[in-house]
């Protein structure tokens, strides 16, 4: 009987193999590609996973990631700018935290952007800037869509 078994065993081993090395490679485009889908995630994995983004933020640089939460705007006299976040929390809404997003090409605000608190998604390139001495995390937006 093991005998048997272990023939079946390598059997499917080299099928595997044999299967693998095809020479027929699939091209795929990356342009699409999303590495991180913190969207189908329930409320409490998808606040824990962006705090581990703001934990480990080298670890997400240059990553595609798509995410849905609360839209925010917030004014900074320092820099005469407004900054937009995506917030996220968990199922009660007792944690919350947000990534900031720069949505790219010519969109003026209010006029724009949806109102604050509404559920927004978005998918975008995570990177990082300096501003004041200080290093700040955010994601490049080509879309914005409104959830409910």
């Amino acid at each position: 009987m093991k005998k048997y078994l272990s023939i079946l065993l390598f059997i499917c081993v080299i099928s595997i193999v044999v299967t693998g090395c095809s020479d027929k490679a699939e091209i795929i485009d990356n342009t699409d590609v999303i590495d991180l889908d913190i969207s189908e995630m329930s409320s409490v994995l998808a606040y824990s996973q962006v705090v581990n983004i703001y934990e480990s933020p080298d670890d997400y640089m240059g990553k595609t990631i798509k995410l849905n939460g609360l839209y925010y705007a917030s004014y900074y006299d320092k820099t005469d700018l407004y900054y937009h976040y995506v917030v996220v929390g968990d199922e009660t809404l007792c944690c919350q935290t947000g990534l900031k997003f720069v949505w790219n090409g010519e969109h003026t605000y209010p006029d724009d952007y949806p109102e604050e608190q509404t559920e927004i998604e978005l998918v975008g390139l995570f990177g990082s800037y300096e501003e004041f001495g200080k290093t700040y995390y955010f994601l490049t937006v080509d879309d914005l869509s409104v959830l409910k």
